[in-house]
């Protein structure tokens, strides 16, 4: 993990603390403080519902893409985790915004804006690289303009400089990030976590996913013999191949299965972004009732980790006491942890949770505002057509 963040975090740290003047006591301040630098994230989560809807628009209609917004705001990890300043959702909105740029266009302002991304998104973390890489290979390929690609290496190369610097004022090595140990070489019982477990399963904690795979098998031999169809294959298969490389790299990480995370903490940004790629070419060939279904417990499962903190008292006692499993929580794995914490805490805590509801009252607002320019357009769009009729 990397400076990015932190830097980025700045302006609202700053606002926070001109604001928390206004306050008295210093716990007060302090929560001032806390608050703006929380809005980093709820205000991540919302742009990224923006470009998942800009991204979609390019291929659905406007009522099609909200949909795909929604989904993304509500029926995923983003929500549980546009509540916490982790690096998470400011990740996944950067790599999906990086995506949709890369099939823009190959104008040099373009190349100026995805050579700004690829600066933060590396920042922000590091492990990133591999996307970055993957994504600028992708766009060269779409577009064969060497002129765009020295641009976004110059960026990336003054990230990596500020990265080194930043590691070598830190640990006093350029190459040491300060975290010792990451790695596991059981690959099979990563794989096994992230696929299967309760506790970290990538399809029990975004199950809209599942859609997703069958599609993508489903049709995958289709697309290659359609010519037509050749840009759905290419989005689908980088989505594909950045997805893949991180459940790979992911599956060697230590310290995977029952920790202080809900879910595939570190798969968010790789699992929207599949998720965007493919929902974009699916939605018409998706069964609506089973879809729907799916959607109501995904909404569920988002529900259960934003209503109580995650590193709540209940799950420490768990955590840091070793204690043994339940049944239902073998099974169930966080999502019934949490609801066993809503149990004992009652309902003083749910709504002392949800103050995260600025989170949705943004997000409502932004599809709000979707919904109300398209209506405008549609409007005088009409208006238009009626007054060349009568001339």
């Amino acid at each position: 993990f990397g400076i990015g963040m932190s830097l980025i975090a700045i302006p609202f740290y700053y606002a926070g603390d001109f604001f928390s003047r206004f306050c008295k006591g210093e716990t007060a301040k302090e929560v001032m403080r806390h608050w703006f630098c929380s809005l980093l994230s709820i205000l991540s989560a919302a742009l990224t519902v923006v470009v998942a809807y800009l991204i979609c628009r390019t291929r659905l209609d406007t009522y099609k893409s909200a949909l795909c917004s929604i989904i993304i705001g509500f029926a995923s990890p983003v929500w549980v985790y546009a509540e916490y300043f982790f690096n998470t959702v400011l990740t996944t909105f950067l790599l999906v915004l990086l995506f949709w740029r890369t099939f823009k266009d190959a104008k040099l302002y373009n190349s100026l804006i995805i050579g700004v991304i690829v600066s933060l998104l590396f920042l922000v973390r590091f492990d990133t690289i591999i996307a970055i890489f993957l994504l600028v290979v992708y766009y060269y390929l779409l577009y064969r303009n060497k002129q765009s690609i020295l641009m976004i290496s110059a960026w990336l190369f003054l990230a990596l400089i500020i990265a080194a610097y930043y590691n070598y004022i830190r640990t006093g090595d350029i190459l040491e990030t300060g975290y010792e140990n990451l790695w596991d070489s059981n690959l099979l019982e990563g794989l096994r976590i992230y696929l299967l477990s309760p506790f970290k399963s990538i399809f029990y904690y975004f199950p809209l996913l599942i859609l997703t795979f069958f599609y993508t098998f489903y049709k995958l031999v289709i697309l290659f013999r359609q010519e037509q169809e050749s840009i759905k294959i290419k989005d689908i298969l980088i989505s594909w191949i950045i997805f893949l490389s991180y459940l790979l790299l992911y599956s060697f990480w230590r310290d995977k299965e029952i920790n202080l995370e809900y879910g595939p903490r570190l798969m968010v940004p790789y699992l929207i972004l599949l998720f965007i790629s493919i929902y974009s070419f699916a939605y018409k060939e998706i069964n609506k009732i089973l879809f729907f279904i799916i959607f109501l417990f995904s909404v569920f499962i988002q529900l259960c980790g934003t209503s109580v903190v995650i590193v709540n008292m209940f799950y420490l006692t768990l955590y840091n006491h070793n204690r043994p499993l339940t049944l239902l929580e073998s099974i169930f794995g966080k999502v019934y942890i949490q609801l066993e914490a809503i149990a004992i805490y009652g309902s003083d805590v749910i709504m002392t949770r949800l103050y995260g509801g600025e989170y949705i009252i943004i997000l409502y607002a932004i599809i709000s505002f979707i919904f109300f320019t398209r209506a405008l357009y549609y409007v005088r769009s009409k208006k238009q057509d009626k007054e060349r009729g009568t001339e």
